[in-house]
């Protein structure tokens, strides 16, 4: 696990005009699990963006047990997102749609297989990796 701190993070985005996070700090302890609430433009997704490095901060910073994510690249944070709509590739089955970001990245078909029914395994789903998920 890995304590997440937002030190005085600010965000603005321009088209249209809205500044989404003024001076926002919050931290994250090593497994304490947290919900973000509230009304949509309020900022949730911009902070997962963040860590993800999907987006950058205007100002303020980001840091995985004290230590500042910003100069690392998005595919080497070992942060990811789910988005709530569903991107799957439709003509993918779950283990291929699960596999895809390590095939990319060149990992051996263990390496996949062994990561995909982890991943089922954590979230309570095994067994289903042959299944469509379009």
């Amino acid at each position: 696990m890995t304590a997440v701190n937002f030190v005085f993070l600010n965000k603005t985005y321009f088209n249209p005009p809205a500044h989404v996070l003024k001076d926002f700090s919050l931290s994250i302890n090593d497994g304490e699990m947290v919900a973000l609430l509230g009304p949509s433009g309020s900022g949730k997704s911009t902070l997962l963006k963040l860590i993800t490095g999907i987006e950058r901060p205007d100002s303020g910073d980001v840091q995985f047990d004290g230590a500042s994510i910003l100069s690392i690249a998005p595919n080497k944070r070992g942060a990811v997102l789910m988005f709530q709509k569903s991107y799957l590739f439709p003509f993918l089955n779950v283990e291929e749609n699960i596999g895809f970001g390590l095939k990319v990245q060149s990992a051996s078909s263990a390496t996949i297989r062994a990561e995909v029914k982890r991943m089922l395994d954590l979230i309570g789903l095994p067994g289903i990796e042959k299944r469509k998920s379009g």
